[in-house]
């Protein structure tokens, strides 16, 4: 699982401009820490780069249009059992928490 996990926190796929690429990356890194808990394979400056990447790509599709919904209606599902926003307070990132709090009360309206 590691290569894989390594793989995919590189910084070529985190920063990537496809928003398909963006919504496939957060859902496998979200099942890797999923699987892999309560160890996560990334350290905390890696999983500061997903979280970054979920709470940018959730206000990506927010004001898109596409059949992307499913996939982040999974990762939703994820965040919530996995508790990662306790996880995003531990690594003190409450920035990110806020943004994606305004972000889904944004489009829950």
């Amino acid at each position: 699982m590691h290569p894989i996990a390594e793989a995919l926190i590189a910084k070529d796929l985190v920063k990537h401009h496809d928003m398909d690429v963006n919504i496939s990356v957060v859902s496998c890194i979200c099942e890797i820490l999923r699987i892999m808990a309560p160890d996560p394979p990334y350290n905390d400056n890696q999983l500061k780069d997903f979280f970054e990447l979920t709470t940018m790509t959730f206000e990506k599709l927010s004001s898109s249009s596409g059949g992307c919904y499913t996939r982040m209606t999974k990762v939703l599902k994820i965040f919530r059992k996995a508790k990662f926003p306790l996880l995003m307070l531990d690594l003190k990132i409450d920035k990110l928490v806020v943004q994606l709090f305004i972000q889904f009360l944004t489009v829950a309206e």
